[in-house]
């Protein structure tokens, strides 16, 4: 799958997607996980960079990666929303460090 069709901020390879309150460290930079990212459908659509629709990706995330996220029930999710704590620079490559 194309990871472009989920508008990433930053693609981070990491064995999971952190949990919520989890802190990220990147270069300078430090994240705290605030929740996991829901999608809709648009992921789905055909985009501009990638033309042909993919109905299959929120069928496959909703069987696979659905979780109760915050009071409006349960979702499928792939990624996470995180708030800078700590601004600064990173670059490709860095090292991501991940704690409680």
């Amino acid at each position: 799958v194309n990871p472009v069709r989920f508008r990433p901020n930053m693609l981070l390879d990491l064995p999971a997607d952190p949990r919520v309150g989890e802190v990220l460290r990147i270069g300078d930079v430090e994240l705290t996980v605030a929740e996991p990212a829901s999608r809709c459908v648009i992921p789905s659509l055909a985009q501009a960079s990638v033309p042909e629709p993919d109905d299959e990706i929120l069928k496959m995330l909703a069987r696979h990666h659905r979780i109760a996220v915050g009071d409006r029930g349960k979702a499928a999710v792939f990624g996470v929303y995180a708030n800078v704590v700590r601004p600064g620079v990173l670059s490709r490559g860095d090292e991501v460090a991940v704690s409680c």
